[in-house]
């Protein structure tokens, strides 16, 4: 009879505990453990003029052209599914362009790969005794449990900005799924993104943004419908999922609303505090349609 009580009584406990833990905390824990920040790599190979005998042949070079957000909404056998937004990995197939921004990376790389001093590396590169051939663009997704791992699919809507991508290994971390039902006006949303790429999922810091549902604006011949919500966004948030009170999917990151303001004095960029986002109901369909 005492081992019953005292069974009863820590049961008792334990449920009323889980009971007083803040829903907005395990929708927190929930969001930051699911996130993932999506690193976006240009690589370059660097080719010698064979007459000129100063320069130094070395392997591809990749350098870092930016990030995304995203997060964890499937697990395959040995595979992670990701929803992002699209324009985040829109170049999945494509080439990096030489700009000068690169070109500036890519000579401090070269620099340090061979000892030769990046005043040196302009040099030859401006008489083109050396050149940086564009070969592609790889996408990495880092996990919260994991360390970057490389992107090997994807799978997008490109009307509604949506994609979802491939990672070819099982990453032990919980997955978004989608809201039964769509938010309503007023509604409490939280967030989390990585803007200008301020996250370290690997140490649990990833900024949670609170917000409110909003509505939805209208369809237009240039523009599909998107779901507002005034939430705080900036670069490097396109992506990040948008989770109900309950921690479910309810909306994906696309865009940020700004204008300027403008004086004698010049214009100011301003941000309005709207964040655009993918619609409930096409998040429900496409992933209907990719995740059996």
């Amino acid at each position: 009879m005492i081992l019953r009580a005292l069974t009863a009584a820590l049961i008792c406990f334990v449920f009323s505990a889980c009971a007083h833990i803040p829903i907005e905390r395990t929708t927190a824990i929930q969001a930051q453990s699911s996130f993932v920040l999506i690193h976006q790599l240009a690589v370059f190979q660097p080719v010698c003029d064979p007459n000129f005998e100063g320069c130094t042949e070395v392997g591809p070079l990749a350098v870092p052209i930016g990030s995304g957000s995203g997060g964890v909404v499937g697990h395959g056998k040995s595979s992670t599914y990701v929803l992002t937004a699209k324009h985040v990995v829109s170049s999945f197939y494509d080439k990096p362009e030489l700009n000068k921004s690169i070109l500036q990376k890519l000579i401090l790389s070269y620099a340090s790969r061979t000892g030769i001093s990046p005043e040196e590396v302009f040099d030859q590169f401006l008489v083109k005794s050396i050149r940086f051939v564009p070969k592609k663009i790889e996408f990495y997704a880092a996990f919260s449990v994991n360390k970057p791992l490389p992107v090997d699919a994807i799978d997008c809507d490109s009307t509604n900005d949506i994609c979802l991508i491939r990672v070819p290994y099982s990453v032990d971390v919980a997955r978004i799924l989608p809201s039964e039902t769509p938010p309503y006006p007023g509604q409490t949303v939280r967030c989390a993104s990585a803007p200008f790429g301020t996250a370290a999922p690997a140490l649990g810091a990833v900024p949670i943004f609170e917000g409110v549902f909003s509505g939805y604006d209208i369809k237009t011949e240039e523009y599909p419908v998107y779901a507002w919500y005034t939430m705080n966004s900036a670069p490097g948030s396109s992506g990040a999922l948008i989770l109900s009170e309950r921690g479910e999917l309810i909306g994906v990151v696309i865009g940020i609303s700004m204008g300027q303001f403008c004086d004698r004095r010049g214009c100011i960029p301003m941000r309005s505090g709207v964040t655009a986002a993918v619609p409930h109901s096409v998040i429900v369909e496409f992933l209907s349609e990719r995740l059996k």
